[in-house]
């Protein structure tokens, strides 16, 4: 027994480490959902790696038909001397024996893995041949893939479900692909839901991250970089805290993160900007304005700054490439977090799946002791948004109001876990240099 890559992005991780040859893999879902581009994507890659792969068209398919569909992707090579075909629709219309020249062919090519795409159509004409010819591949040590068409319920009961090593279940639910390893003899892998795309290299699956297990716990104070905030927070934040800035809309919340990052960048540490609204070019004018140059060559690559536009969000993709962004980072600022829970609505449980998407943004931060700045808008009549702040070590309220026809600007910190912090607002002002607390 062996593991095969399956040579998708991202699907041998799912997998836990990818296919054990051999055995019996079976890609299920609707009409639509990727299982044939899944397949073939799997032997075209192998066959680049030196495998041997034989793919076995049904009768709803011709080989003309899918070499068509394929031509956009990467994967694919029309000339790749270890990529076979046969085309089970064609033999069947030319009244050959189509069982007989499949077994023909694989004892002459050798094959290490097989795909009989639609495999159902073969089953129709002869169901008991079929299944002869699914133990004899897997006695040659053969890594078989079968697909076709099956609703979830359905697929479940089924007699092939019980005879397969493994079952990968392709669908589309709110508007979003996703991929479940019903079951996979042999080894770990997660029964939860993956999302998947389509790119020019074909498919990429995006494993679900789990919240970190371990915390970095440190006794280090980070300095927010606000002048006169040390009036309110003694010697800082502890390391690897969250901290949510919330207010209404004007009342300083970015200017808040640019003035973290700065500081950080003061100390010589790594930082990085996520931003949800505003582009690079704008993140980089406004932080200019109080003097924090965000530009990508300067600072000596201290500061990255990250657009990440909500209307083309895919949450566990983002949550990958926030992964790898994170290396090497001391300082991490989500600019208008709350726009992540739009790229949840139409899920059927949108608040818990925000949430739970937080969280595991925060536990990545806090198992490499990154200290982190989220900021939000508050809704009209909302002090903080009550359903985010429990998370989070440290909650600042920056707001305003009017007093004597004069806008004041305030900051309160509410809590601040593992730091002295006094309570009650303070004024603060926007100048040159960025939000200044006045003196009590």
């Amino acid at each position: 027994m062996k593991i095969l890559s399956s040579g998708v992005a991202g699907l041998d991780e799912v997998l836990g480490g990818g296919f054990v040859s051999p055995s019996i893999i079976l890609i299920g879902g609707s009409v639509g959902t990727g299982k044939t581009t899944l397949a073939l994507q799997s032997l075209f890659n192998s066959a680049r790696n030196k495998e041997c792969c034989l793919f076995i068209a049904s009768v709803s398919e011709p080989i003309t038909s899918i070499n068509n569909f394929l031509s956009p992707f990467s994967f694919f090579d029309p000339d790749l001397k270890t990529m076979h075909f046969v085309d089970a629709g064609e033999l069947l219309l030319m009244k050959k024996d189509v069982f007989g020249i499949i077994k023909d062919n694989i004892e002459t090519i050798k094959p290490d893995r097989v795909v009989i795409d639609s495999f159902l159509s073969l089953a129709d004409m002869d169901k008991d041949a079929l299944d002869a010819l699914i133990i004899y591949m897997k006695r040659k040590n053969i890594l078989l893939i079968l697909t076709d068409v099956f609703r979830e319920q359905v697929l479940n009961e089924h007699y092939i479900a019980s005879i397969v090593d493994g079952v990968l279940f392709l669908s589309i639910e709110d508007g979003r692909r996703w991929l479940t390893v019903f079951k996979l003899r042999g080894q770990n892998t997660s029964i939860k839901k993956h999302a998947f795309k389509f790119s020019t290299a074909g498919i990429e699956v995006f494993p679900k991250l789990k919240m970190a297990e371990v915390v970095s716990v440190s006794d280090k104070k980070v300095n927010l970089g606000v002048r006169g905030m040390e009036q309110i927070v003694n010697k800082g934040v502890l390391e690897g805290s969250a901290i949510l800035a919330a207010g209404e809309v004007g009342t300083g919340k970015a200017l808040f993160g640019f003035q973290f990052v700065h500081e950080g960048v003061k100390s010589g540490e790594k930082s990085l900007i996520i931003s949800l609204n505003e582009d690079l070019a704008t993140i980089t004018r406004n932080a200019k304005h109080f003097g924090f140059d965000f530009q990508p060559t300067a600072n000596n690559g201290l500061v990255r700054v990250l657009y990440a536009p909500v209307v083309d969000l895919v949450p566990d993709e983002h949550l990958i490439e926030l992964k790898e962004a994170l290396v090497g980072v001391n300082r991490v600022v989500i600019d208008g977090v709350s726009c992540y829970q739009s790229a949840f609505n139409a899920t059927s449980n949108a608040t818990r799946d925000y949430k739970n998407y937080l969280q595991t943004i925060i536990s990545l931060c806090k198992s490499r002791a990154i200290t982190s700045v989220f900021t939000s808008d508050t809704n009209p009549g909302e002090y903080y948004p009550s359903d985010i702040a429990p998370m989070m070590d440290g909650l600042v309220i920056l707001s305003r109001a009017e007093e004597k026809g004069v806008r004041r600007r305030y900051i309160e910190v509410i809590k601040m876990r593992g730091s002295a912090h006094s309570t009650g607002k303070k004024l603060v002002d926007i100048t040159e240099k960025g939000l200044e607390v006045s003196p009590s």
